[in-house]
């Protein structure tokens, strides 16, 4: 080991060129002596590897304001802090190590205690994203202090949200951003990181606008054949299915409640269906029991409802099966028809929904308004809804199905196994 005699003798012997000895205590504590026309002064320095590269860290000028002896008292500490933070923090942010030891774990931990209002349906879909793509990515024992913008976290999380970017994972990339951001933003809340440091907002730049892709969905003028081939059903689907994707291409009901449909929703005072605010797929608020979809009887979909009743109307589930792991369909089986039926890529149930909002408006000549209704949406600024909380419009929406099921029945569409029971 060095000692005060050895590093005078370093700059009594100094050269043109700089020197740099090891103190010989094994931590990588160096002294360095500039070249002898700079007058061969020395400084300390701490060598260290971070992120897979030789660095160092300046410590302080021999004797005018280091010691040997606090020299090496200086680097053990910061050397030792290093290495129990896994290496991920730079030595240069040992002066600020007692802010905050939080890592991102608790920051994963403060969140689910902070959002206690998610709705259940959403709560899945989260934990998976954070479990498996967040948490892998940038690591549960990562400090926060790392994660910070100007510590290196901007980097660290555009790198991780890039991925999803260069793939054409727009969609993912976005919601994973804002997912990171509200756990970030509920960190800095909770003091684990500082004010002003969130590593997930998007940097203000100029981007070319990003394309929204939409669902594939087919055109009017394929309706005809997607009809035959479920009616024909050459790939032998289980027939709660191939009147599931029927029900769908009536209804246009989203799939998370469309396969949870049950008996008890059929309201004979309103001749409706009557799905509740809750239920999975509808889209509402945590906590809302006001919202519910009406869907209008036909005489069309009174007789699917038969051929279903003949099924499984002795089930809760108007879609009721045993072969899954629910008691009624799962939310794939409609678009897995679809696709065995050579629809890959050109239809999917959700894509479905745009045929009845464009051929709606083109074709039979509805307002807008009443087919977005009928969509399952809430019309109108939340300000307008505030004062607007009956107007359903179903007169107009009954009418609008009756045109709509006509329509399909005129391309195609059966809807009830005995011949005559309407015009098809």
């Amino acid at each position: 080991m060095l000692t005060v005699k050895d590093i005078r003798k370093l700059k009594k012997d100094a050269t043109d060129r700089q020197r740099n000895k090891s103190t010989g205590d094994g931590n990588g504590l160096t002294i360095c002596t500039a070249p002898k026309k700079k007058g061969a002064h020395q400084w300390f320095e701490g060598r260290f590897r971070y992120q897979g590269k030789s660095d160092s860290h300046y410590l302080g000028t021999f004797e005018k304001k280091l010691s040997l002896k606090d020299a090496r008292q200086k680097w053990s500490d910061i050397y030792r802090w290093y290495h129990e933070n896994d290496c991920l923090i730079h030595p240069r942010y040992f002066k600020n190590k007692n802010r905050s030891g939080k890592l991102l774990s608790d920051a994963v931990d403060n969140y689910w205690k902070e959002k206690q209002n998610l709705k259940a349906t959403t709560i899945p879909d989260y934990k998976n994203k954070i479990n498996n793509l967040i948490i892998p990515a940038l690591g549960a024992k990562t400090p926060l202090k790392v994660l910070q913008w100007n510590h290196g976290g901007k980097d660290i999380v555009e790198k991780f949200l890039g991925g999803y970017k260069a793939r054409g994972k727009t969609s993912s990339e976005s919601k994973l951003r804002g997912l990171l951001k509200e756990i970030f933003e509920l960190a800095i809340h909770a003091g684990m990181m500082e004010r002003g440091e969130n590593p997930a907002i998007r940097p203000k730049v100029k981007t070319t606008a990003i394309k929204v892709v939409s669902q594939p969905a087919i055109t009017w003028g394929e309706v005809p054949k997607l009809l035959n081939d479920i009616e024909t059903n050459p790939v032998n689907g289980w027939i709660e299915t191939v009147l599931a994707v029927k029900f769908l291409l009536m209804t246009f009901l989203r799939v998370g409640a469309l396969v949870r449909m049950e008996w008890d929703w059929l309201d004979a005072d309103k001749d409706c269906i009557v799905v509740p605010s809750e239920t999975v797929g509808l889209k509402r608020l945590k906590g809302v029991t006001d919202q519910p979809l009406y869907i209008p009887l036909t005489t069309e979909l009174r007789l699917l409802l038969d051929e279903l009743e003949k099924i499984n109307g002795h089930e809760q589930f108007v879609f009721a099966s045993a072969r899954g792991r629910t008691p009624h369909l799962c939310n794939d089986a409609p678009n897995n028809h679809l696709k065995k039926l050579g629809y890959k890529g050109l239809l999917t149930a959700h894509g479905w929904r745009q045929v009845p909002t464009t051929s709606g408006q083109e074709v039979l000549k509805v307002a807008p308004e009443v087919i977005d209704r009928q969509l399952g949406h809430l019309i109108g600024t939340s300000a307008f809804r505030a004062y607007d909380k009956n107007t359903q419009m179903l007169d107009e929406r009954r009418e609008f199905l009756s045109q709509w099921h006509r329509a399909l029945v005129e391309r195609g569409l059966k809807v009830s196994s005995v011949e005559g029971d309407i015009d098809q």
